[in-house]
């Protein structure tokens, strides 16, 4: 009876610790989540107001997303053929073009004028290209930056976003290792060295994935969102958690959860801008803007 009892004792701790994991990895502990919302600044007051917006004329596996201050719409990138999108910020197409010398693009960020960044995850590699009016195509630039192959297939660079205010380019890693690191100089793409952030140790276990990243001009903020997690969250340049929107129903005013969110970007309002590889599209702004 002694050693049986033992044993269910030993079960239950099992048990126990299996779900204490469980719930760390998925971020689904209560008491954290009520921390997270309750943070200064937190995203929480934000409120969906465009909500799975089909995007008409676009196939599915649509990744990545930048805001292009000067034209004051948004750039997506396809892979499956390869191709960028120009979108309004009401989530509708505006043109398509094919892109030439990326296998799988990702990511992709506005640098300035008809400068662009994309990231391909098949190489791992960042190709600078120019996107004017007028072009038929979009062929990869020489000026490229190569990281080291992921050690798994399809986990490897996902996002990528020019921040302007530190002459930096940030990237992230999927998973196996979920990483940011960053790019520093001219463009942040040709030249310099990777740098890995010293707060991706925090990201790693607070997110089971990465799909995007993008700063917040207005703040210098760093956005980081998670695809698995579904889950948007706010760090500062130094670290400090700011504050987390989930994407799931009942939060932000969500009716459904976001099914594979993909790509991210904020406005000069600070609307906050995200894509679902299906093809949806979401629009966020503040109580009260």
């Amino acid at each position: 009876m002694r050693q049986l009892r033992k044993a269910l004792q030993g079960l239950l701790l099992f048990a126990l610790l299996a779900l204490g994991a469980a719930a760390w990895y998925l971020n689904l502990l209560p008491l954290m989540l009520s921390w997270l919302m309750q943070q200064p600044r937190s995203l929480s007051d934000y409120q969906v107001d465009l909500e799975a917006r089909p995007i008409d004329g676009l196939p599915d596996n649509v990744s990545g997303l930048t805001y292009n201050h000067r034209s004051g719409t948004l750039w997506t990138v396809i892979n499956r053929p390869a191709q960028v999108a120009e979108i309004s910020t009401e989530g509708r197409l505006l043109r398509r073009l094919p892109l030439r010398g990326v296998r799988d693009p990702e990511g992709i960020t506005h640098v300035e004028e008809d400068l662009y960044v994309i990231s391909d995850e098949a190489s791992n590699r960042l190709h600078v290209v120019r996107i004017a009016s007028g072009q038929t195509e979009v062929v990869a630039g020489q000026q490229v930056h190569s990281l080291p192959l992921p050690r798994w297939d399809n986990l490897g660079l996902e996002g990528v976003s020019w921040d302007e205010q530190r002459r930096r380019l940030w990237m992230v890693n999927e998973k196996w290792p979920r990483r940011v690191s960053h790019v520093d100089g001219a463009f942040g793409a040709a030249g310099g060295a990777v740098v890995d952030w010293e707060h991706s140790l925090m990201v790693d276990r607070l997110l089971s994935d990465l799909s995007s990243l993008t700063t917040d001009p207005a703040t210098g903020h760093l956005l980081l969102l998670s695809d698995e997690t579904a889950m948007l969250v706010e760090l500062s340049a130094d670290g400090r958690w700011l504050g987390a929107l989930p994407l799931w129903s009942g939060y932000g005013g969500l009716t459904r959860k976001v099914p594979q969110a993909e790509g991210l970007a904020v406005g000069p309002d600070r609307a906050i801008y995200i894509v679902s590889e299906p093809n949806l599209f979401y629009r966020f702004r503040r109580s009260g803007s």
